[in-house]
């Protein structure tokens, strides 16, 4: 979790302390109860969007396994390196010797040879950094000295340090959002070596609302002066639920700046007479700039007041500002390049665009970080570094007045970054939230190959590729709910090297291996030979941990069934030979993931194999695979001194029907959706579907949805009692746009669909009826699809209905019976393979386009643009286009949005004598005046004599894969449309 609301993919907080224990039944142990519990709830925000940090586990440090285990080593592995070449950078630990608790800031203390650590519990620690230090010293803890303390989130060291010995910090106070909760405070430091926090000492220097995002970053700059972030103090949903980030009354949102070293009456500061909003009616003075999410993390540049912030984005872009004087960075009505919302009114500067914006396919959650100003590593001199807390990737970034020059990924560190420091040499240390300090350095492999295994039958992970049979210490196991793989059925095994042993992570969220563990699942598909039932295997899958990170690595079976071949870092689609009970031979499309799909769900912090878990490796002392448990405990595979009475509700076979309905469907919710659906999982829907937690708790049942209601009429994410407005049983029936989970192919799993509807329709609900679905045109169709697929329709007739709702051209209804056409005849969605030929050869139907194009469902084109008198005039209006392109630069400018801006679509950006800066489009230019036309639709008229200077953006407004979710028809329909007009 990232402390002060940073979250990854808006949702998992980082400022909370604890994590629900597990408990093995005793009878699994051979010790009796040797740990305890020591329990902590805090409610960190408004209760209906807040989650409860409980249970944090005391781990006994014994490292045992019981006398009788019969374990062969694993001595064979050749899983070492990577296949592919290394990054030019990597991080390397320092201080090997300390172990910190959720660190969220690292910083010097001036010329003293130490530097501080601030834990988000509130414990400051100091340590020499010369030599190899033992163990930190504790500076004082906020808790003990603060009353109703929750959350350390920000540290700053005054400059003049060694004379004053004043260091700041920013913490919380109280539960949920307060008015005063979040505090910035000056505190002394006493000259003793190690020194002590004087609490005595405290003064506050201001206040503001704490809540869900907080920023509290601290930095001063080369004139003294201090500058502070706080975010929106806001969770998730709704985003910006307070309005305040175009405020200038409300220091949320926002990067103050403020000189400490004066006072003014009874404030500990005074406002630099120079900040842009002191003289503005109604605004705090002390704002240099706003607009912002979570301005987490930032960086001056040096010998500048200009500023260098990462601002965790929401649902789509993680963001890189350059931040200037009376600078408006968008929030809310932006996220970054992306409008999305109109109904709050504008601050009075114009909005700036980030210098970067990534999406969430690349990273989560940024981290801001500092310009580079060492010189061990020269080709960084001057490079603002910054990282993603979710990812763990490390990007470089230069730019200058036309855009970026310079943006690579310099390192993949696997780390949890939550901040960036340097030493007194100047070189660059990660902070990360599992607790350790590393350094960035060369990487000696850069460049270089290794020996990595091509083959299956390389990797030592089995005797025999073609039986499948293990090496010696290699032990296979089973989990109770395996995700559902277009009926494809997984054999797991795990290889730890020597004897090595697991032990639950210090927060339980799942295991820590020994570097080299390797885990393997090979997925097969049913086949028949003679009539009999076999497995064609398909797919092996490999997680290897290299001791700071998890690497996935896929290989592909050979039609013989011999080996499998390593398949490339971009996936790939095989097509396989299937035979049917009666003798027919069929062929399947297969796809295999690409590694950066499989690291979205394989997460450091989350302990390797997704499905390795105490709650689904079947815990109940009835169960068959309790004695699995037992084995994998006796030989040493899970370290029983460790595991100790861990109190678990075991998982089930979702498909058992002896079984409790709610422990079936939330089984197989936890095994499809819990990866993404759960705190640091990334999934932008607040639902936590681990099992653990209870249904009630999961932010489901009777919860409005925040990612769109398809048009269900009064939808929930879970309508008990009422799987048709039931937007997760939509999402699940659907084969197009919303279609969950991603990782699924479009055939969808109608055994587990199934499961889900009988699970929610059992819900009691009084206000529920047997008809609610029947004036909702969406929920109807969905209670289509369900008697379709449920009921005792045969084959011809879901086909059948299918093709009549593809004809009619319903594109909800369509998608939801597409699964019942046959495969040659469903949609073929385009994803990111689209070839421009091949949509330029088809006939494009104008009438299909319009009605595509004006359909907000299926495309946002109307969001920004106007057409035929609807939409918005936020973009340029699309009437007449087709008059000034040729259908090619039509499509190009569609899938390449910024390979070819024409004049009157670029972005303007203008300076004025004053400092203000405005960017948009311009729709008038004279010798007298410019208007140009902002991002939210306002037209700003500017005297040409007030001009400093214009200059020209390079990148459009609008977002590459707009079209992604479209049939090649499709597109090639709203290009016909397109050039009509």
């Amino acid at each position: 979790m990232r402390p002060g609301g940073i979250e990854t993919r808006r949702r998992s907080f980082r400022d909370w302390h604890g994590f629900t224990g597990y408990r093995v039944p005793s009878l699994l142990c051979s010790d009796p109860i040797q740990s305890f519990f020591r329990c902590r709830r805090q409610i960190m925000f408004p209760v209906k969007q807040c989650f409860f940090a409980c249970a944090v586990l005391l781990l006994v440090a014994a490292t045992a396994r019981t006398a009788d285990a019969d374990r062969t080593p694993w001595t064979s592995s050749r899983v070492t390196g990577t296949p592919d070449l290394p990054r030019d950078y990597r991080v390397r630990r320092v201080f090997p010797k300390l172990q910190f608790t959720a660190p969220v800031e690292l910083m010097m203390l001036g010329g003293t040879g130490r530097m501080a650590v601030l834990e988000s519990s509130g414990r400051l620690h100091t340590f020499e950094i010369d030599g190899d230090p033992d163990s930190a010293d504790l500076a004082g803890e906020l808790r003990t000295h603060v009353d109703k303390f929750q959350s350390a989130l920000g540290f700053g060291v005054h400059p003049q340090f060694d004379q004053n010995r004043q260091v700041f910090l920013v913490y919380t106070r109280g539960q949920g959002s307060l008015p005063d909760g979040t505090r910035l405070s000056r505190f002394r430091m006493t000259d003793a070596n190690p020194p002590q926090l004087d609490f005595a000492s405290e003064e506050i220097v201001l206040t503001w609302h704490s809540g869900g995002h907080n920023g509290s970053a601290i930095r001063f700059d080369h004139r003294g002066l201090l500058y502070f972030s706080a975010g929106d103090g806001a969770t998730p949903f709704p985003p910006d639920e307070f309005d305040v980030s175009q405020d200038l009354s409300d220091l949320r949102s926002t990067i103050c700046r403020i000189d400490v070293d004066h006072s003014d009456g009874d404030r500990g500061y005074t406002i630099p007479a120079d900040n842009p909003f002191v003289d503005l009616p109604g605004a705090r003075g002390e704002i240099w700039a706003y607009g912002f999410r979570n301005p987490w993390r930032f960086d001056l540049i040096p010998g500048t007041d200009r500023i260098l912030c990462g601002d965790v984005g929401w649902e789509l872009w993680e963001l890189v500002f350059e931040v200037r004087r009376g600078g408006n960075y968008g929030w809310s009505l932006f996220e970054g390049p992306q409008r999305i919302r109109s109904d709050l009114e504008q601050g009075p500067t114009p909005i700036q665009k980030p210098v970067v914006a990534y999406p969430h396919t690349v990273g989560q959650s940024i981290t801001g970080g500092l310009v580079y100003r060492g010189t061990e590593l020269p080709s960084l001199r001057d490079a603002f570094l910054y990282g993603d807390w979710v990812t763990g990737r490390l990007w470089g970034l230069r730019h200058d007045e036309s855009g970026v020059t310079w943006n690579p990924v310099l390192a993949e560190t696997g780390l949890q970054i939550t901040s960036f420091a340097q030493r007194p040499d100047g070189e660059v240390l990660v902070l990360s939230y599992d607790g350790g300090i590393y350094q960035l350095e060369k990487n000696p492999l850069a460049g270089k190959t290794t020996d990595f295994p091509r083959k299956l039958s390389e990797t030592g992970l089995f005797r025999s590729t073609r039986s499948l049979q293990p090496s010696p210490g290699v032990i296979p196991y089973q989990i109770a709910a395996q995700a559902y793989q277009d009926g494809a059925r997984g054999e797991f095994v795990i290889g730890i090297p020597g004897n090595g042993s697991a032990v639950p992570a210090a927060r339980w969220t799942g295991w820590k291996f020994p570097a080299g563990t390797v885990f393997a699942k090979t997925i097969s598909l049913e086949s028949f030979n003679d009539g009999q039932p076999t497995r064609r295997r398909v797919e092996t899958q490999l997680l290897h941990f290299d001791g700071l990170m998890w690497h996935p690595y896929s290989y592909a079976w050979n039609p013989e069934q011999t080996d499998a071949a390593l398949v490339d870092a971009a996936g790939e689609t095989l097509q396989v030979s299937l035979r049917d009970a009666d003798g027919q031979l069929r062929s399947v499309d297969w796809t295999i993931s690409n590694r950066a799909q499989c690291q979205t769900c394989h997460k450091r912090w989350h302990g390797g194999g997704i499905g390795f878990k105490l709650e689904n490796l079947s815990l109940d002392s009835d169960s068959q695979s309790s004695s699995q448990l037992r084995q994998l405990i006796e030989l040493g595979v899970l370290n029983e001194k460790r595991v100790e009475q861990f109190e678990v509700r075991a998982m089930v076979d979702p498909h058992d029907s002896t079984a409790d309905l709610d422990r079936r469907a939330r089984s197989y919710l936890t095994a499809n959706c819990a990866h993404c659906h759960r705190r640091e999982g990334g999934g932008t829907a607040p639902l936590e579907l681990v099992f653990s937690k209870q249904t009630s708790e999961i932010n489901a049942v009777g919860e409005t949805p925040t990612q769109g209601d398809f048009g269900i009429t009064g939808a929930n994410v879970i309508r008990p009692g009422d799987p048709y407005h039931s937007v997760l049983f939509y999402r699940m029936a659907t084969s197009g746009p919303g279609h969950m989970p991603k990782l699924w192919q479009r055939d969808n799993d109608l055994a587990g669909l199934r499961l889900i509807h009988d699970w929610i329709a059992s819900m009691p609900n009084g206000e529920t009826t047997a008809d609610s679905a029947s004036t909702d045109a969406v929920a109807s169709a969905l209670r289509e699809f369900s008697e379709l697929a449920f009921g005792d329709a045969d084959a011809e007739r879901q086909t059948r209905v299918a093709r009549s709702a593809a004809e009619q051209g319903d594109l909800i209804r369509a998608a939801l019976l597409e699964r019942f056409l046959p495969p040659d005849e469903r949609k073929k969605r385009l994803g990111d393979a689209i070839e421009p030929d091949a949509i330029l050869a088809l006939d494009g139907n104008a009438a299909s386009g319009r009605e595509l194009l004006m359909d907000s469902k299926a495309l946002q084109c109307l969001q920004c643009h106007r057409v035929a008198g609807a939409g918005k005039s936020t973009g340029p209006d699309l009437d007449g286009l087709g008059k000034k392109r040729s259908k090619q630069q039509l499509l190009d400018s569609i899938l390449n949005p910024s390979r070819q801006v024409e004049a009157e679509y670029r972005t303007r950006t203008v300076l004025t004598r004053d400092g203000e800066v405005i960017s948009g489009l311009v729709v008038r230019q004279t010798d007298s005046e410019v208007v140009i036309r902002s991002a939210d639709g306002k037209d700003h008229p500017i005297d040409a004599a007030d001009i400093e200077t214009i200059k020209e953006q390079s990148e459009s407004l609008m977002p590459t894969g707009q079209v992604a979710q479209l049939t090649a028809q499709e597109l090639a329909d709203l290009l016909e449309y397109l050039s009509t007009l």
